[in-house]
């Protein structure tokens, strides 16, 4: 059995503009089949005071809560676990009840859904102390065990791990410039999140302060799978969605597949999986083996797709001193409705792929044929009449070779690397450059995994064995 959740600040339901925003949050949410749905700043004093219940109405969720900021949207039932009022207009605190599945496994799990506050740590960790003894006050209320708690929503607290000490300093700054207090990390300090080793900003100021956050009861219980962040020009926060799968209980390793979740009940809305559109299903929007974090869609799924932009990120720097995506804001100043930006957290010239596995073994479609894959999937749902490859750098050496495997329409690469094999470099007489160390990282970790020849950025055009002669000539 798998369990999708996703939270998201709806700002109101307002844009950047002050223009509502209901209807692109529900086609960003309508094709994920999330199963549950935590929004903030969503609640009856917001531009749109029933957005709540409409939006549950769209996405098949029949059972609804919301306070005074908080709206939760569930496909399973929920126990109230404390008073609906103002006086909890930034908490949410719930028992979930599921399907059983196997005997290990309770029916429920608490749900606590917070938007912290924004202005001082000391109220935000009042806000978690309020939470703490709502849990403990309201236990007698729960219909039986529980399979552990989970902890979702806007926090406003930065976690200290994400961010180098010069980006710390810069956060630092920013918070001044606006009148906030320093940053400061109490609320999340011995939390552990899930992450894929870089900061990936979930708010407009580039930095994480939206999260999901499960115990050790159900971590037990169940097994995180995936998580993922979706941009959208729609509020100034990010979707953050998280899947888990339950775990088998001892003894019930032969038994037949975990039970299909539950259809929506009878007179809701049926929730649509989008089988045709890239976030179609959650297994759609973040694909096997590949790191969550490395593709980011800024796709408006109420528009068809005349042009898609891909967009290859360079080694960067970004806010954590990783790689980040690249040529975000060009492509919202310019109106670009469908946008896949991919990153390399490796800063491997893409060549060991974009997940965990992706290079484990050069061959066959892992490696760069595995992010060719990727975008691939993509170009398949959407379906757009043109594609565009754009990148910098090492990602113009991406865009290049992309472009060519994909076949695309057109490839904007600027200063791209179009040969990184060290001895083909040398007979070319290159002049040094300051990535040269990171080439050498990279050749000496593919020849470890048996490549004695990283690829140029055109050899798909000349054939490996003419592109150096062709180029001296």
């Amino acid at each position: 059995m798998a369990l999708r959740v996703g939270t998201l600040n709806v700002h109101r339901w307002a844009d950047a503009r002050n223009s509502g925003n209901f209807e692109r949050i529900a086609s960003l949410l309508l094709p994920l089949s999330l199963d549950i749905v935590v929004l903030q700043e969503a609640g009856p004093f917001t531009r749109k005071p029933t957005g709540g219940p409409e939006l549950a109405a769209r996405l098949g969720l029949g059972h609804v809560r919301v306070t005074g900021d908080v709206v939760l949207l569930s496909r399973f039932p929920l126990n109230d676990r404390m008073p609906l009022g103002r006086q909890n207009k930034r908490l949410l605190l719930v028992d979930v009840a599921l399907p059983m599945y196997g005997s290990a496994h309770s029916n429920a799990f608490e749900l606590l859904c917070v938007h912290l506050d924004h202005r001082t740590e000391e109220h935000r960790l009042g806000q978690l102390e309020a939470v703490r003894g709502a849990t403990a006050l309201t236990a007698e209320r729960r219909g039986g065990p529980l399979a552990g708690s989970l902890l979702l929503g806007d926090l406003n607290a930065l976690t200290r791990d994400d961010y180098t000490a010069e980006a710390w300093e810069r956060v630092a700054a920013v918070r001044s410039e606006n009148g906030w207090e320093p940053p400061k990390c109490a609320v999340t300090r011995g939390a552990a999140a899930a992450r894929d080793g870089s900061l990936v900003g979930t708010c407009r100021f580039d930095t994480r302060i939206d999260y999901v956050y499960a115990d050790e009861s159900f971590s037990r219980n169940w097994r995180l799978r995936s998580c993922a962040h979706v941009a959208t020009t729609a509020t100034d926060h990010k979707l953050v969605i998280v899947e888990f799968e339950a775990r088998r209980a001892p003894g019930h390793e032969g038994q037949p597949p975990p039970t299909p979740l539950p259809a929506p009940e009878k007179g809701a809305a049926p929730a649509q999986t989008g089988a045709g559109n890239p976030t179609g299903g959650f297994a759609a929007a973040v694909h096997a083996n590949v790191d969550p974090n490395a593709l980011l869609r800024m796709y408006d799924t109420a528009a068809p797709c005349g042009t898609l932009v891909v967009a290859f990120a360079a080694l960067g720097g970004g806010t954590a001193g990783v790689a980040r995506h690249e040529f975000v804001g060009a492509c919202r100043r310019c109106g670009a409705s469908h946008a896949l930006f991919v990153r390399d957290a490796r800063r491997s010239w893409y060549l060991l792929g974009l997940g965990e596995h992706g290079g484990a073994a050069l061959s066959g479609r892992e490696g760069f044929d595995s992010v060719v894959d990727a975008v691939e999937r993509e170009v398949a749902a959407l379906r757009p009449a043109r594609v565009v490859v754009v990148g910098a750098s090492m990602g113009g050496y991406a865009a290049i070779r992309a472009g060519i495997a994909l076949r695309a329409d057109s490839v904007v690469a600027f200063s791209p690397q179009v040969f990184i094999d060290r001895e083909e470099r040398s007979r070319l007489a290159l002049p040094p450059s300051s990535f040269d160390a990171d080439l050498s990282r990279v050749q000496a970790g593919c020849a470890q995994r048996g490549m004695t020849r990283l690829p140029s950025a055109i050899d798909a055009l000349l054939g490996s064995s003419a592109v150096l002669g062709a180029f001296v000539a």
